[in-house]
């Protein structure tokens, strides 16, 4: 069976249902314009949290790029100086090296210098060693230690 209210209502008169209609029009629109401002202020913070958040993370990124960025001038700089280093120390050791081969060329001359020499010498003495005067000096020698003896 239908409400009376809702009866009540549809004995309403044109000028009535007007009144009524656009009463209804402007409660929903009035309640329109209400959702729609709701949702802007809702849009409207949620673009500055999102801009807020979006500089935090710009100013973050900033400055660790700003630190990554020392960290690699300075890495960058420490082996730089470290391959500054090897090389004055290879440039060292090179120089060193070349002395030393400069040193064994010349200690090889003397060697064989001496060597020569000592051939020479060698062959000096086996060549007094058989003359007549070295038999006779050795002959004497043996005079000498047998008086010597002798006289002690």
């Amino acid at each position: 069976m239908p409400d009376e209210s809702a009866q009540g209502d549809l004995s309403l008169t044109a000028p009535e249902a007007a009144q009524s209609l656009h009463s209804l029009e402007s409660m929903y629109e009035q309640r329109i314009a209400e959702l729609s401002e709701s949702v802007e202020r809702a849009v409207e913070q949620a673009v500055e949290r999102l801009n807020a958040q979006c500089a935090e993370v710009i100013t973050r990124l900033t400055n660790e790029r700003d630190t990554l960025q020392r960290d690699f001038e300075r890495l960058l700089q420490s082996l730089s100086d470290d391959l500054q280093d090897a090389e004055a120390e290879c440039a060292e050791l090179r120089a060193q090296n070349e002395r030393l081969a400069e040193e064994r060329e010349s200690q090889g001359a003397q060697l064989q210098h001496v060597e020569k020499r000592a051939a020479d010498l060698h062959h000096v003495i086996k060549v007094m060693e058989g003359s007549r005067g070295w038999r006779l000096l050795e002959k004497l020698r043996k005079i000498r230690n047998r008086l010597r003896g002798v006289a002690r």
